[in-house]
């Protein structure tokens, strides 16, 4: 019992799977924070856009 114990702290299987998923998950917390941070003027611009080319070729 003490042997499997001893093996299962010193295994280093699964530690480059948890690397990866922290690694994945700073990546997608950095991604909807950029997100977050750009949505509002993104927004603004395309509406602006939107209207100027409504204004310049019509609705339909």
């Amino acid at each position: 019992m003490r042997k499997s114990i001893t093996h299962f702290i010193y295994a280093e299987n699964g530690a480059v799977t948890v690397d990866w998923v922290v690694i994945a998950a700073a990546v997608v917390s950095l991604g909807l924070l950029i997100l977050g941070t750009i949505h509002g003027s993104a927004v603004g611009m395309l509406d602006e856009l939107g209207a100027s080319l409504i204004a310049k070729y019509g609705s339909g």
